[in-house]
């Protein structure tokens, strides 16, 4: 829930589609560590993390919906 929560605040606040990579980084650095500890990636949720946080950064940013730019006469 902590996770929904964060992530949907990041997407809100930066808006930009971009911002769905940020998880699949951040899981992929974690999960390079672990492998590179020489722990096992089986017991931990690094795919189904990365997986929420990505769809909740998603949301997030469609709930920022930006009011389309009308042109301005002179």
């Amino acid at each position: 829930m902590v996770v929904l929560v964060i992530a949907v605040g990041v997407g809100a606040g930066v808006g930009h589609w971009w911002a769905m990579a940020l998880p699949l980084v951040l899981g992929t650095i974690v999960a390079a560590s672990l492998a590179a500890g020489g722990r096992s990636l089986a017991d931990t949720p690094i795919a189904f993390i990365v997986l929420v946080a990505t769809a909740a950064i998603g949301g997030g940013v469609f709930l920022r919906r930006r009011p389309p730019r009308t042109p301005t006469l002179p």
